[in-house]
């Protein structure tokens, strides 16, 4: 809590930023297990590509507001 949360909510804004901190925490405890089971997550060169843009998009999309 401290050492994650506590800091990543505070650099959001807006009254859901609470809710938006556990969203972007949770989406990269996903990322961070599902690359430990699978390292290349199943895809090729272009589909790890494409997953890492689309996952940056959504994390900015959810840290805006």
């Amino acid at each position: 809590q401290a050492r994650f949360y506590d800091p990543l909510t505070a650099m959001l804004d807006g009254d859901d930023k609470v809710v938006r901190a556990r969203l972007i925490g949770a989406l990269i405890m996903g990322v961070a297990i599902s690359r430990a089971l699978m390292p290349d997550l199943g895809l090729d060169d272009k589909g790890r590509a494409a997953f890492c843009r689309l996952l940056a998009e959504r994390l900015q999309q959810l840290a805006d507001g």
